[in-house]
């Protein structure tokens, strides 16, 4: 009997054991908060991703060199979807590495070499190339990382650590970069300025995929560095619109001041706002068609002379820089 009831017992509780799991199991099955998750229980191959669910606008990059102490700043203030993949897109980065180096006798204020459209430390283009014709070339992207070029093993070419190839086509009288994916930039010698640090840029003309979608861009005669449109293969067009800041008392170089004040894209327009302060441009506000504003301000004295110190999100989140 003590052996027969022992049985019965192990066999009770083994079956408890089973029961119980298969219980718990299924009340995670049918647990409705998590089948309600849109992340959770996304289905298809046409998912949409997180990124995607908030407008580009809204989006920023940021990081610190921890070395330089140098910030950076990406902004995506507009993309258009295109054709193969080539999407049509408004970047402006930011880097507060606007003064030269301190332990010279006098840094200066580098930033005010290039005449940037949109301010001291912000950068705004769709690709260049500085000093092309040089042993060591420096290719620039929009989103504001910058890419030396070296000597290849192949004369008269350039090679990038990601493996891009620049060149100059003879059949184009060109500058050409050549991306590991088979995208091409083209750079024309009528895109080109120098800043007065001496440094000569060419502007980007054209970006060519592989399957033959293209994007083409003009720039404002006697001054390249106005973008003044962009066409692409789907025949759609962006502009982009200019004036001159001042104040009445800022009379040297008035061309420093010429600054970016408007995009239009499918007939949405994209507004810029700036202040001059000691007679430096500086960018104060972005304005989407629809909605709140990105805006920014200024170190107005030294340490920090002219750099960031708060940005504020569309959100009304409020980011204070030091």
């Amino acid at each position: 009997m003590t052996r027969l009831l022992m049985n019965i017992l192990f066999v009770a509780f083994f079956l408890l054991i089973i029961g119980g799991g298969f219980g718990v199991v299924s009340a995670q099955i049918i647990n409705p908060s998590v089948l309600e998750d849109p992340f959770y229980q996304q289905k298809g191959s046409f998912d949409i991703p997180r990124e995607r669910t908030v407008s580009p606008f809204q989006h920023v990059e940021e990081s610190v060199d921890p070395f330089t102490g140098n910030l950076n700043l990406l902004h995506t203030d507009l993309i258009l979807p295109g054709n193969g993949g080539l999407d049509l897109k408004i970047h402006r980065s930011y880097n507060s590495r606007i003064w030269g180096r301190k332990d010279t006798s006098f840094p200066g204020l580098i930033a005010s070499n290039e005449r940037s459209v949109m301010s001291l430390g912000w950068s705004f283009h769709f690709g260049r190339v500085r000093n092309p014709g040089s042993d060591s070339p420096v290719i620039e992207m929009p989103d504001g990382s910058t890419h030396p070029m070296y000597q290849s093993s192949v004369a008269g070419q350039k090679i990038s650590r990601e493996r891009w190839i620049f060149r100059f086509n003879n059949n184009i009288s060109k500058y050409e970069l050549v991306l590991t994916d088979g995208t091409v930039y083209t750079f024309a010698p009528a895109n080109q300025y120098g800043t007065a640090d001496g440094v000569v840029i060419y502007q980007v003309d054209s970006i060519t995929t592989p399957n033959g979608n293209t994007i083409t861009l003009s720039y404002q005669t006697g001054d390249p560095r106005l973008i003044t449109s962009i066409l692409d293969s789907a025949n759609r067009s962006i502009t982009f619109n200019y004036t001159t800041i001042t104040n009445g008392t800022c009379l040297v170089d008035h061309n420093h001041h010429k600054a970016l004040t408007s995009i239009v894209a499918n007939g949405k327009t994209y507004t810029y706002f700036y202040q001059l302060i000691n007679c430096s441009l500086l960018l104060t506000e972005a304005k989407p068609p629809v909605g709140p504003s990105w805006k920014y301000t200024y170190h107005t004295t030294n340490p920090g002379l002219y750099e960031l110190k708060t940005v504020t999100y569309p959100s009304g989140a409020v980011l204070t820089y030091g």
